[in-house]
């Protein structure tokens, strides 16, 4: 298909807070993540940006993925992965990306990635939604996507179903 490698990233375990926008990462979330970034960096996933939501957990999960994969460019805050007003809202973000990037990771919640990823892979898919610190690699050109590989934290393993989600 030629285009643009799209990582969906769901934040990884989180603990309790007052506020749901503080909530931070667990210590098991936090070492589930640099072994999930390890193994993508392993299954060659490669990103030229990295955008997440801005509540903690997320930027937490973006941190630690950016470190894995060896990447040192800037993480971008979009309010909008954390509270889009519609789905299509994200497909424009993704849109921003330039022709030449080879990668872009999303880091976000449920049930928004989850929506996102049944609403760029179709019904057809069997997606039930995205378990914490799992990541869904997608191949994504002009406004079509394939499913590549799905990566859980609980290992980490690669999954080649995205009904595995």
């Amino acid at each position: 298909m030629g285009g643009l490698n799209l990582y969906l990233i769901r934040h990884e375990d989180a603990g309790d807070a007052e506020r749901d926008e503080h909530r931070s990462l667990t210590e098991l979330g936090r070492r589930r993540m640099r072994k999930t970034a390890r193994f993508c960096l392993e299954q060659g996933v490669v990103v030229d940006a990295i955008f997440t939501s801005p509540l903690v957990r997320a930027v937490q999960t973006a941190e630690i993925l950016a470190e894995g994969l060896g990447f040192d460019g800037p993480i971008e805050a979009h309010a909008e992965i954390a509270f889009p007003s519609r789905i299509e809202t994200l497909t424009r973000l993704i849109d921003t990306a330039p022709g030449s990037w080879r990668g872009l990771a999303l880091v976000g919640h449920e049930p928004t990635l989850g929506l996102l990823a049944h609403h760029l892979l179709g019904a057809e898919a069997g997606l039930r939604g995205m378990r914490k610190g799992a990541v869904l690699a997608l191949e994504y050109a002009n406004s079509r996507t394939e499913f590549r590989f799905l990566v859980l934290g609980d290992g980490p393993t690669r999954h080649d179903d995205p009904t595995e989600l």
